[in-house]
């Protein structure tokens, strides 16, 4: 009896240290993402591949010993982490990793090994498929998933597990029984406390970064529309004059052609500072209860002979019971056809394609504008929205700051998603209302 309750004790005692192992990973790049302010880069694959790697190591050279020479870790669960927050190659590389390690432990092949290479490059395949289905989901829907797939992945190897001892006429004992309710408590909670703490530091960056945007944009609001006033004037004055002037000189070609190029620039000027003005103080004054659908496909109509210019196809999916949502009609169409112009102006290519639709998320309903353009990296996309900011050789990056500051005060949100070479996504996501 006194053996047993000492082989509890040692298993609990690993069971925990491979707890700690597999957390820790998650503080050390917590550590990294605060110093990196809060923005994603293209090293956080590497980083939590690394991270990974180490704790990967370290759960199968302190494992769980159990009665009858069998051993135990939780050297998936790093494998999840990999997968899910490093990306496809980060997964594979400690996938690798893990079956390199596991030969080596065990002095070469086997069965044993088989059996492992089997089970995990079956359960590394399903994770590899469901990377951007995960990215796409709420944090609680995260959760539910990790919770369900490290459930049932516990559950499955036990069972492989209790074969191998049934196999070598390995009695179950009280003691198994009782690692095995504990490993199927352990596993799940592990993989909830690891995935619960990036997505709240995820989330914490983001209300840090947004704060941080917000105090720039507020400080900006006031300068923009002093400021603006202030030159609308002169160059109103400025422009009369030139028109006056182009009058006056009709049969002198070049200054008529000159007086036509200082009438544009000055128009293109004004342009811009209405961006100013719109962004200082966006006109939605009057709000109403209105469908999705019929505005997309105002947006659609309006940009259509644009697109055809440019060779670019837009194609809108039919969106049946379309929820309302508490919008002023003109500043949101304004938007639809804001972003649906820059996604048109992205596209380079004789064979362009804009996919338009819309879908309903809980009490949200998402609008997706999904191109074939050029793409951007992902500083480009943390970068899209701030003033002066733009990806467009002749942008001045206001467009996209007076969308995302009308947008939100519809209580929404912009997010951007996109790949270099590839094309862009932006999701639009408005609460649902129910008309009063």
């Amino acid at each position: 009896m006194r053996g047993a309750a000492m082989y509890v004790t040692l298993s609990l005692k690993d069971l925990l240290l491979n707890m700690l192992i597999v957390i820790t990973p998650t503080f050390v790049y917590q550590f990294y993402w605060t110093k990196n302010g809060g923005v994603e880069s293209g090293k956080d694959g590497f980083i939590v591949g690394i991270c990974s790697a180490v704790s990967l190591l370290l759960c199968m050279t302190f494992p769980i010993h159990m009665d009858g020479g069998f051993i135990y870790d939780l050297r998936f669960l790093p494998v999840i982490l990999s997968f899910l927050y490093g990306g496809r190659w980060s997964g594979v590389f400690v996938t690798l990793l893990l079956f390199a390690y596991r030969y080596t432990l065990g002095g070469g092949g086997g069965s044993g090994f088989y059996l492992t290479l089997l089970i995990n490059s079956l359960f590394s395949a399903m994770l590899y498929v469901m990377i951007p289905a995960f990215h796409r989901m709420s944090r609680n829907a995260k959760l539910r998933l990790i919770v369900w797939f490290s459930l049932g992945s516990s559950a499955f190897f036990l069972f492989i597990l209790i074969v191998m001892r049934w196999k070598a006429h390995i009695p179950i004992s009280h003691e198994f029984v009782f690692f095995g309710f504990l490993y199927l408590m352990v596993h799940p909670l592990t993989s909830w406390t690891m995935v619960y703490l990036i997505e709240e530091l995820r989330e914490t960056a983001k209300l840090r970064e947004n704060i941080q945007r917000a105090e720039k944009l507020q400080v900006l609001s006031e300068l923009s529309a002093s400021v603006a006033h202030e030159i609308r004037n002169p160059m109103t004055t400025a422009r009369g004059f030139m028109q006056l002037m182009k009058q006056e000189v009709k049969d002198n070609t070049k200054l008529h052609f000159y007086s036509s190029m200082i009438i544009d620039e000055i128009d293109r000027a004004q342009l811009i500072i209405n961006d100013f003005l719109s962004f200082a103080k966006p006109q939605v004054e009057k709000m109403e209860y209105v469908e999705i659908e019929p505005q997309m496909k105002q947006a659609v109509d309006i940009m259509t002979p644009y697109a055809l210019l440019k060779n670019v196809d837009i194609q809108m999916s039919p969106f049946e019971n379309s929820p309302l949502v508490y919008v002023s009609k003109e500043k949101f169409t304004q938007c639809l056809v804001n972003i649906l112009k820059n996604a048109v102006e992205s596209i380079q290519t004789d064979e362009g394609l804009i996919q338009f639709s819309a879908s309903i998320n809980g009490d949200y309903t998402d609008i997706h504008i999904r191109d074939n353009g050029v793409g951007m990296t992902t500083e480009e996309v943390n970068r899209l929205g701030e003033p002066f900011y733009s990806t467009k050789e002749k942008g001045t990056g206001l467009g996209m700051m007076v969308c995302h500051r009308i947008i939100q005060s519809f209580q929404g949100n912009v997010a951007v998603s996109s790949e270099k070479g590839k094309g862009t996504l932006i999701t639009i996501t408005l609460p649902i209302h129910q008309a009063s």
